[in-house]
């Protein structure tokens, strides 16, 4: 049967990024992210490159070769400066055409995926997950697809593996919302641990089980999933994990057409996306006052 694996790092690049590249005549033309990660010399992924070793104090000038670039130690702005960061983004924005974000990024809040070691970012762990996984796409016994590149078939009515990417703060919105019979109108952010609430991921497991869609759900083995969601009160990643394998669930059961939603060749797309509303995220406290379980 089918089976879905989420990644919580990028499977896709901006639309205007991978035109650039492909503007480039002596390249082969890459149709798709795949076809792209796939021709791209290991260079590209390499930790030390020319700007993703360097900080930078100014703009300067960028490139789709080598499009990685280090915010590390970038002094803060002065007064009505906007800032290295805002300036990069203008600067690589050319002529209205976003090469930084794709379309999910800016709709979801996400940093863009070129960015390293920039706080919430996510450039360095998509990094090395691109390295490997260009390796696994080149085989040619690959037994996985990646969605949404390989195949036009929903992954549902797929036999075997498929990839996908996921967002932690889509899965907490679906996992925790009242209904989705109206999508959720934000994400919702949570900080999973405190100086108030150290013990926030126990309370959001609680609200979770305490929902009327959980309850409803006939689960298979009761003290699995207990199991699960008591191992999560202790890891972050384990608790990403759960609660985007339990919206998943709840989506399938109630909403099956906004599990996938709209996708696109170069950006591709997110688990979840359709199922929550674009507008950025709120604070845990302040979207349970409007979207959460009563």
């Amino acid at each position: 049967g089918p089976v879905i694996i989420g990644v919580d790092v990028a499977l896709g690049v901006p639309s205007a990024y991978l035109k650039s590249w492909n503007d480039n005549c002596d390249r082969s033309q890459a149709e798709n992210f795949t076809d792209w990660l796939c021709s791209v010399p290991k260079t590209l992924l390499k930790k030390k490159t020319k700007s993703s070793t360097r900080c930078y104090t100014r703009p300067v000038e960028w490139s789709v070769d080598d499009p990685f670039f280090n915010l590390t130690k970038n002094p803060k702005p002065k007064g009505d400066h906007p800032g290295v960061f805002t300036e990069l983004v203008d600067c690589v924005n050319r002529d209205g055409h976003n090469l930084l974000y794709r379309g999910v990024d800016q709709r979801t809040g996400a940093q863009p995926l070129w960015a390293l070691n920039k706080v919430g970012s996510v450039g360095s762990g998509t990094r090395d997950f691109w390295k490997d996984l260009r390796k696994e796409l080149k085989r040619p016994e690959r037994t996985f697809m990646v969605w949404p590149f390989h195949s036009d078939v929903n992954p549902m009515e797929s036999e075997g593996i498929t990839l996908a990417e996921t967002y932690p703060a889509l899965a907490y919105a679906v996992a925790l919302a009242s209904t989705l019979a109206h999508p959720p109108s934000r994400l919702v952010q949570i900080r999973k641990t405190d100086g108030k609430k150290k013990n926030r991921r126990q309370e959001i497991c609680r609200l979770v089980k305490a929902n009327p869609w959980f309850k409803d759900t006939s689960w298979d083995d009761h003290d699995k999933l207990n199991n699960a969601l008591e191992g999560a009160h202790q890891n972050e990643d384990h608790f990403d994990s759960i609660l985007t394998a339990l919206a998943v669930i709840r989506c399938l059961r109630q909403q099956p057409e906004r599990l996938f939603g709209c996708v696109d060749p170069a950006e591709g797309g997110m688990l979840l996306a359709a199922a929550v509303k674009p507008p950025p995220a709120k604070s845990y406290e302040n979207w349970m006052k409007t979207h959460g379980p009563g």
